[in-house]
């Protein structure tokens, strides 16, 4: 059996840009709104101890299934490893994250892959404490073909590995490994320690798990790392790779958006800061298990090597978009930056 620290994912290479435009008629008066979303997806090297994630549903599950979970697998491999994935671990806090996965009842076979694949389950995945103290990573060894195997049977097998390690073995992480039809799927449990995150007091209208389907959609690209800066430093000559401020919204796009900001008391038009797509869509990912869940927005201060950057994470009121009815369309023009093609897509707002 395989040290679970083999596994790994690669998020296909698929930049997307997006230009949506919205539209309502009511009367007289036209309503009308834009919004441009860029996301350039990156090549993953194999995640290490230190790595993994994605974001947790928003909606937990009924207490029953947080229960001890049926059929003993047989061809698991638990590692209880306090050094390399953290020790005084709250079993509360774990047992919360443990609530939020939503497939845990479901003996339905799903496949699991890489992002980019048409799959049920896209790696690494992340389910995340409301504290955000505990967190079970879902990872995959290898590039192959998806794998084959059901949310039942991988909440078993976290299920074990929480109550081997952290119950049982004095709230040591852990991983366990020969999940899935060719063993290849593990599941990491480790202590987390988020920092410099901080929940709004104003309540959100979060679209249910918009938030969790929005940050899917992101690269979580452990390289390279990735420079940050706004227009006006690129037209200096400096290197950027990608341009802030920016969102990017979810679909329908009034129901969830995370934003990669300049820090408030520095010039937009100056800042530049480096980190990667899995920096940020951890922190997107912290956002939505410990802000969205509570129906809160939230941001990641001091971001990036730099600190310059925030990470924020709301249900995207922006006035203009607030007063767009339901069940008005909303037509999304997906355009590439490099001008290779214009394909629209039509959606109804939902409130």
């Amino acid at each position: 059996m395989k040290n679970l620290t083999e596994y790994y994912s690669t998020p296909s290479k698929s930049p997307v840009s997006l230009l949506a435009m919205f539209s309502a008629y009511t009367g007289l008066a036209a309503l009308l709104a834009l919004v441009v979303f860029h996301c350039e997806a990156l090549t993953v090297p194999p995640i290490d101890g230190n790595l993994a994630t994605t974001p947790a549903p928003l909606i937990p599950l009924p207490l029953a299934a947080a229960q001890s979970p049926a059929n003993p697998l047989d061809d698991i491999q638990i590692q209880c490893k306090g050094p390399s994935f953290g020790t005084g671990i709250n079993y509360a806090s774990c047992l919360d994250a443990f609530g939020t996965f939503r497939r845990g009842t479901n003996t339905r076979p799903i496949t699991i892959g890489q992002r980019g694949q048409r799959v049920g389950l896209s790696v690494p995945s992340r389910w995340i404490s409301d504290d955000g103290l505990c967190v079970f990573d879902i990872v995959r060894r290898g590039t192959g073909p998806p794998e084959r195997s059901s949310g039942s049977e991988i909440a078993r097998a976290a299920w074990r590995l929480m109550l081997q390690c952290v119950r049982d073995g004095g709230g040591q992480g852990g991983v366990v490994s020969g999940i899935g039809q060719s063993g290849t799927v593990g599941v990491i449990l480790r202590k987390n320690n988020p920092v410099n995150v901080v929940c709004g007091e104003e309540p959100q209208n979060y679209g249910q798990d918009k938030c969790s389907q929005l940050l899917l959609s992101l690269p979580a690209n452990v390289q390279p790392p990735r420079v940050f800066g706004a227009y006006w430093v690129r037209a200096a000559g400096q290197h950027v790779d990608e341009l802030i401020p920016t969102s990017y919204p979810s679909s329908p796009p009034t129901q969830c958006r995370l934003g990669i900001w300049p820090m408030d008391d520095l010039s937009p038009m100056t800042i530049v800061d480096t980190a990667t797509w899995y920096e940020v869509w951890q922190a997107g990912i912290a956002l939505a298990g410990m802000c969205a869940r509570k129906g809160l927005g939230g941001r990641v201060l001091n971001f990036g090597v730099n600190r310059r950057l925030q990470i924020t994470l709301d249900d995207n009121s922006d006035p203009i978009l607030k007063n767009i009815p339901a069940g008005v369309n909303v037509t999304v023009v997906r355009f590439p930056f490099a001008g290779r093609g214009v394909r629209n897509e039509t959606v109804a707002i939902a409130r």
